[in-house]
């Protein structure tokens, strides 16, 4: 019968306790590195409070930049003879760009309305340049910088630029700026290029719009 060496109760007293003997390990670690322990929990303190500082700063921002855009609606909505002084100022108040973007086309709206075109189309000009096709954005100063160019009687420039609407594939075009091409090009002393245009507006389009397209083919077969 084997025999079991007995382990007296003073050995077991003496016997490091081996969860004791780590935790006191970590602590003599971190007690000899102390400062920098502290510093790096101090650092991870101070990142996260900014994470946290700059994320209710961003929100706080942007609530202020709906506010001066809605400021801006406003203004643009009371149609006052000299509104565009009025939302330039508010205007330059932004520093988002997304919130920039959208506050152009209103100001270019109240230039537009105010007969300011040239002031007007640099604006549009400037969103063209600063957006890309497939935005919405692009796609209004397209439209604002067509109307222009029709006001001011350039109209191969303005069709050219409605039917660059037309063709565009990333969003579909509005029944307005089909009559406004269809419209310039029978200011162009071209009806049947008026003609074609609402004749392809007739496979795109349905509902009341074409009762519309109907009458204006009918009154155009009459000068062709």
């Amino acid at each position: 019968m084997a025999k079991h060496e007995r382990i007296s109760r003073k050995q077991i007293v003496k016997t490091p306790d081996q969860f004791l003997t780590q935790s006191d390990k970590i602590i003599h670690y971190l007690s000899d590195r102390q400062p920098t322990v502290i510093a790096s929990l101090v650092g991870l303190f101070l990142l996260l409070g900014a994470y946290w500082g700059f994320t209710a700063f961003q929100k706080s921002n942007m609530e202020s930049q709906e506010i001066l855009l809605s400021q801006m609606q406003s203004e643009q909505e009371k149609s006052a003879e000299n509104a565009s002084g009025v939302l330039k100022g508010i205007y330059e108040k932004l520093d988002s760009p997304t919130h920039k973007t959208r506050g152009a086309l209103m100001l270019a709206d109240a230039f537009y309305r105010e007969k300011k075109y040239d002031e007007a189309q640099k604006i549009y000009d400037s969103v063209i340049a600063d957006t890309k096709p497939s935005e919405i954005q692009y796609q209004v100063a397209q439209v604002g910088l067509a109307s222009i160019l029709e006001v001011k009687k350039q109209y191969p420039q303005a069709i050219d630029y409605y039917r660059s609407l037309i063709d565009m594939p990333e969003i579909p075009p509005t029944s307005h700026v089909y009559f406004s091409l269809a419209r310039c090009y029978k200011l162009n002393n071209d009806s049947k290029g008026a003609l074609l245009v609402l004749r392809e507006m007739k496979n795109k389009f349905s509902g009341n719009v074409i009762g519309k397209v109907d009458a204006q083919i009918q009154a155009l077969e009459k000068e062709v």
